[in-house]
């Protein structure tokens, strides 16, 4: 059975319609994230103290009375907006920590190798310091 040249024209228009749609689908998506505002991050004295150590780092930890070699690795992430801190990474201990703020507060949430979860906030209006006071335990053996 031979095709009829008007459905063959038919399909060739219905394909270009397709292709630009398609295109101007892209064009518009990528125009609405160029224009999408990220939202800026409040100074906080702690998290400006953490992010200075971004970087590889080497050292020596006291477990059970012996000298372990111990690394640690940060990184900036999400635009700036958390901190990623891995422990021995590679290795069958290895831990992470996210820091991030979450208002006026400093959270962290540490993904620990003996399978828990701290997780840990800085109130701005009470230190300076990047200590944390630990808010909850999940999965903590009783």
């Amino acid at each position: 059975m031979r095709e009829c040249k008007i459905d063959k024209k038919f399909q060739e228009v219905a394909m270009r319609i397709r292709i630009t749609l398609l295109v101007a689908l892209v064009l518009a998506s990528a125009a609405l994230f160029a224009a999408e505002q990220m939202s800026k991050i409040e100074k906080n004295p702690a998290y400006d103290k953490m992010i200075t150590l971004v970087g590889s780092w080497q050292g020596t930890v006291n477990e059970n009375g012996k000298p372990l070699d111990t690394h640690a690795r940060f990184k900036l992430v999400s635009d700036g907006s958390a901190l990623a801190s891995w422990l021995d990474e590679d290795a069958p201990h290895e831990m992470i920590t996210m820091f991030h703020m979450d208002g006026n507060n400093l959270m962290a949430t540490h993904y620990c190798a003996a399978h828990n979860q701290p997780h840990g906030f800085n109130d701005r209006r009470r230190s300076k310091s990047p200590r944390l006071q630990i808010q909850r335990w999940n999965q903590h053996p009783a």
